[in-house]
């Protein structure tokens, strides 16, 4: 059985590696922009279907196995994508200073020979400490993280004194739950290779 990654995120790519899974990368070309919802919940829902629909289409009756994902943060009920600026990057790091930001994690998991796409959507919580401007400038600086949701990347940030708590799945953070992976694919007869 074929796995295909619907994502060219080397986070993501890093923990299925892991996690001992074999497969292959192919991004879905999904304009995530058009598909907002109401909710981030929801979001992160219809757009990590969508991108198991688009990569679907792709193969036909294939023995194969594809896993979507998308991620977002919300901080008092305000979706947050991905900064369009340096500077935007940095007042959104600012404004999580001695807050709570949700996560939202939605996961697909299509079945090709069957069509039947499975979603869950799971929440996780960061937990930030006090945050010094100069320690925020300095990592938007080091890191670049115009291509992050939320202007940050968990494993790029702990180290540097941002997070108080994690609470909830960290796998869902970088943006993929391997627990819904995991027990897709064991319905689903797949047992990865030996570590």
């Amino acid at each position: 059985m074929k796995i295909i990654l619907g994502s060219t995120s080397p986070y993501k790519k890093q923990l299925l590696e892991e996690a001992g899974f074999e497969f292959v990368i192919e991004d879905s070309g999904l304009n995530e922009e058009k598909h907002h919802q109401d909710t981030v919940r929801d979001t992160v829902q219809v757009l990590a279907e969508l991108k198991a629909k688009k990569i679907l289409k792709k193969h036909p009756s294939e023995d194969a196995i594809i896993i979507t994902t998308d991620v977002a943060g919300e901080l008092d009920g305000n979706f947050l994508g991905k900064p369009k600026s340096v500077e935007e990057a940095i007042k959104m790091i600012m404004s999580y200073s001695g807050r709570e930001v949700l996560i939202w994690c939605g996961t697909s998991i299509a079945n090709a020979r069957t069509r039947e796409i499975k979603t869950q959507v799971v929440k996780a919580t960061v937990h930030f400490n006090h945050l010094e401007q100069t320690t925020i400038i300095d990592y938007v600086h080091d890191k670049n993280p115009l291509d992050k949701g939320c202007a940050i990347a968990i494993e790029e940030i702990e180290g540097r004194g941002f997070v108080k708590e994690i609470t909830g799945e960290y796998a869902a953070i970088i943006g993929i739950s391997m627990q819904f992976v995991f027990q897709q694919l064991y319905e689903l007869g797949y047992e990865p290779p030996e570590l």
